[in-house]
């Protein structure tokens, strides 16, 4: 997240003396220090930025709780903050997202609680019965009634999700491993994400996160690199503004106090898997008489993304991106 030179937090932010004050009190760096991937310093938001972001989120119809989770995650708030007055229109069957491009932190996202990249290896008990069910199977995430761009998950306890990012992270990290790549280069290609609140049907209170709807893989590739429990960036870190900011911090403040030159180089990892570039959906239009709602547009897109992706080229095509052929031109 990122905070201008000289800014103060707000006073919820840390008291004095604790770890939180000490990170946030890192407001000038060496040159070096500053490496970012789009060039841009890497620093803590402001904590009244953050609450302005979420202010304008529940003013496009965002609910309180899932402006704060999508406003705490921002490495811009303010940036974004802007954007909504002009977000890009991203049209899909039946209507038109409301699109933000601009980074997040990816301590902040979770990947896709109902991937369908590893659905089919999923398994489950043979011959479950259906009042079981509910207590083995989390179904697709539906369109909140009353936030128009936010989802709803239903799981049974905070240990069912918790299993299932697990399970789901370690699958894509075997299967679709990024982890080396995104160690060099930091995420090159923005992750689309979306607001999603979790209800328990155990009567536990409900939570709001930020979700990859469309990059899961990326994502995890984040959270191995940083060492962060898919799980905790539920109920622990990603649920509280303090612990996140610490979280962040604590990597901010090895770049501030070695230098990028300095730093080890799993340390220099963690720095460019701190952030990924993100395409934020903070709105949906629904084209009349179609009937459909966010959560079905939300699967439309994943599946113009991955189900039917444009044609490949052609045999011609990979010859004229060859060094060769480049060179000879």
């Amino acid at each position: 997240m990122t905070v201008p030179r000289g800014a103060r937090p707000a006073d919820d932010h840390g008291r004095t003396g604790t770890v939180a004050d000490e990170i946030e009190s890192l407001l000038e760096t060496p040159e070096d220090a500053n490496w970012n991937p789009t060039g841009d310093i890497l620093e803590l938001a402001r904590a009244k930025a953050n609450e302005n972001l979420a202010a304008a989120l529940v003013q496009l119809g965002w609910s309180a709780y899932g402006a704060q989770a999508l406003a705490r995650t921002c490495v811009k708030p303010d940036d974004v903050r802007r954007r909504l007055a002009a977000p890009v229109e991203l049209r899909v069957p039946g209507g038109t997202m409301l699109v933000v491009e601009s980074p997040v932190s990816s301590h902040g996202v979770t990947s896709y609680p109902t991937n369908l990249r590893e659905i089919g290896n999923r398994l489950y008990p043979l011959g479950i019965e259906d009042n079981l069910a509910g207590n083995t199977l989390i179904t697709d995430p539906v369109a909140s009634p009353d936030a128009p761009s936010e989802l709803i998950l239903d799981v049974s306890d905070q240990d069912q999700l918790s299993e299932r990012l697990r399970s789901s992270e370690a699958w894509l990290q075997r299967r679709n491993p990024l982890a080396d790549d995104v160690g060099v280069e930091g995420v090159l290609q923005p992750v689309t994400v979306v607001g999603m609140r979790i209800d328990h049907r155990n009567g536990a209170p409900s939570v709001h996160l930020l979700t990859a709807a469309d990059g899961s893989s990326r994502t995890s590739a984040t959270h191995k690199i940083l060492g962060a429990d898919p799980a905790d960036l539920v109920n622990g870190i990603g649920s509280s503004d303090r612990m996140l900011r610490q979280q962040i911090g604590m990597i901010l403040r090895l770049l501030h106090e070695h230098g990028w030159s300095r730093l080890a180089d799993e340390d220099r990892r963690r720095v460019r898997a701190l952030t990924m570039p993100a395409r934020i959906i903070v709105g949906y239009r629904q084209e009349a008489g179609r009937g459909v709602g966010f959560d079905a547009a939300v699967r439309s897109l994943i599946g113009l993304m991955h189900i039917a992706p444009p044609l490949p080229y052609g045999a011609e095509a990979g010859i004229r991106q060859s060094p060769v052929w480049c060179l000879a031109r």
